[in-house]
């Protein structure tokens, strides 16, 4: 789990690998080709496991050695979705979806639908674990192990221990907290026997939580209706496209939309005179070395996840597994600037990428910079009470080279849109995190709406201002620009549930009362029909009775008479 204590340092990475590679100079046969290629590339791999050992090396490098060990043992690197059954894939105990208020991915552990024994499961975890893993190192997850309706035969503790192992261990510091929802009281005695497995680090990310506390940690759009919020979302496998292990490699379809193009409007210059009269200087990227996305305030020290200039792509043929998820957002990391010189010509790392686009739903691969999302903006209530009818859009733009690159990001309705920032640099192997508000109207046009992202190589050139933000992008060669478009989504819930979680609850807790009733109506009835046969089996046997001492008297009186008779 994740234990945010030292800063990021290149020199103890440094000394790190040396000594692992010292120790293994030709590799070693319990460990797979692959990892070994990652601990060569990684910085932030060897980081995040020099959190866990609190930066002592030589810890760190019996941690690696049994990372190692074990997923070569488990064959990590080669689990697909083909690696598990049609049941374990469509029942779905486990998938992605959403985020925390820290802006950390939500693995969602339904304990409901995973069985006692069943071998598959913990395969599933370790899958789900490593592809948020190699998705995105600076994006921490939350595990929420959801009790709801689950009982004993569905604790499995083989399966805990595992998924304990995982998050303390083999996937370092990849989880920020793990919440466990509703859990019965009758298992409680279960996990104080998982609690003495945890370190003290370990207990602090670990949460209880009931329906009453779960607002504090999530938005109610991040949440189920039976949690109170209001995402109706349900898993169904095969996933939706952004969960696939799939690029797509064709050309973009940008080709001969010229027309379009010509209705785009530079954010850049219609901010431009807003921020002369206002003396804003937000929207200006990268002249301080500093910049992210205007955010929910975390703790102190609890930012560290985002604070890196790390690459997060494939480098020199080191394949790496990618699962893109849904909702995903990414928020600002440091911009900082490498310590090397940029006097030297941009290299772009990864050839292909030069003349043949690669992109999904949640990324574009371009040239010079990755885009998440790759093809559509989606807008969601902002939470601003004063605009309530404030849409929020999240971007992130990665520079994948050597050099500097300058964005300038355009759209069709630059007096509908804030866009923060709207221009500026990336530093080499950095990223810019830009929010997008849509500031009210008519939400339906949203989807009537295009953004188009430019990006062109900066050279050794530092914008100081807007003004040489404006004067670099009018002097720029149409030839070396870089353009992509983007889609407008509106995934704005309906009105009558925004901001009316009260409300919610309350019928949520209506719906919970009716179907009490209801269960104690049909109860009730069942108890009267079996009343009720009792009685008709009474009066049946009563009706027997009458008519055996009927016919016995009568038979009596008979016999009486005929002695009389005799005599």
């Amino acid at each position: 789990m994740v234990v945010r204590l030292q800063p990021y340092n290149q020199d103890l990475i440094d000394e790190f690998r040396r000594k692992f590679f010292e120790n293994y100079p030709s590799g070693n046969d319990a460990f797979d080709p692959r990892d070994i290629e990652r601990v060569k590339k990684y910085d932030k791999y060897l980081y995040n496991i020099l959190i866990i050992s609190k930066s002592d090396v030589d810890v760190a490098l019996g941690k690696l050695e049994k990372i190692l060990t074990w997923r070569k043992e488990n064959e990590i690197n080669d689990l697909t979705w083909d690696s598990f059954s049609d049941e374990a894939k469509n029942v779905g105990p486990i998938y992605c979806r959403g985020h925390s208020k820290d802006n950390c991915r939500i693995l969602w552990f339904r304990v409901k639908h995973s069985k006692k024994g069943n071998p598959e499961a913990k395969r599933f975890i370790s899958f789900w674990l490593e592809k948020l893993q190699w998705e995105d190192f600076d994006n921490p997850v939350v595990v929420m192990q959801d009790f709801t309706g689950a009982g004993v035969s569905n604790m499995d503790l083989d399966v805990i221990k595992h998924l304990i192992g995982c998050l303390e261990l083999y996937f370092p510091a990849l989880c920020d907290m793990l919440y466990i929802f509703e859990m019965p009281w009758i298992l409680n005695a279960i996990w104080k026997v998982i609690e003495k497995l945890l370190s003290e680090q370990s207990k602090a990310h670990l949460r209880f939580i009931k329906s009453k506390d779960v607002m504090n940690y999530f938005d109610a759009d991040q949440l189920p209706v039976y949690m109170g919020g209001t995402d109706t979302y349900e898993w169904s496998y095969p996933p939706p496209e952004q969960f696939r292990d799939t690029e797509d490699d064709e050309e973009d379809e940008e080709n001969g939309n010229n027309a379009e193009e010509e209705k785009m409007h530079s954010l850049l210059e219609f901010e431009g005179s807003v921020q002369e009269e206002q003396g804003d200087s937000e929207n200006v990227a990268g002249t301080s070395g500093q910049n992210s996305v205007p955010s929910r305030s975390m703790e102190d020290g609890d930012a560290l996840k985002a604070k890196e200039n790390l690459p997060l792509k494939e480098e020199n043929g080191v394949s790496i597994k990618k699962v893109h998820f849904a909702d995903e957002s990414q928020g600002g990391k440091e911009n900082t600037d490498p310590s090397r010189s940029p006097t030297k010509k941009v290299k772009r790392k990864t050839a292909p990428a030069i003349t043949k686009k690669q992109k999904t739903k949640e990324m574009h691969v371009g040239p010079l910079i990755t885009i998440r999302p790759g093809e559509s903006l989606v807008f969601r209530p902002s939470g601003n009470k004063n605009n309530p009818k404030e849409l929020r859009s999240l971007l992130s733009l990665s520079n994948t080279t050597d050099g500097k690159v300058a964005f300038k990001i355009k759209t069709t309705s630059p007096d509908k849109y804030r866009v923060r920032p709207s221009a500026g640099q990336i530093n080499p192997e950095a990223s810019v995190g830009v929010e997008i508000l849509f500031l009210g109207g008519e939400s339906g046009q949203i989807v009537q709406d295009k953004f188009l992202v430019l990006s062109t190589e900066f050279g050794e050139e530092t914008a100081k201002s807007t003004g040489d933000l404006v004067e670099f992008w009018r002097k720029v060669s149409r030839s070396t620009v870089v353009e992509h478009r983007l889609k407008c989504v509106n995934e704005t819930p309906p009105e009558a549930l925004i901001g009316n979680h009260d409300i919610l609850k309350e019928l949520q807790q209506l719906s919970k009362k009716v179907t009490a009733t209801e269960k104690s109506r049909e109860e009730k009835l069942i108890q009267m029909n079996r009343n009720l046969l009792i009685i008709v089996f009474m009066q049946f046997v009563l009706l027997c009775l009458v008519v055996y001492i009927y016919f016995t008297s009568s038979s009596t009186q008979v016999i009486q008479q005929s002695c009389i008779a005799d005599h």
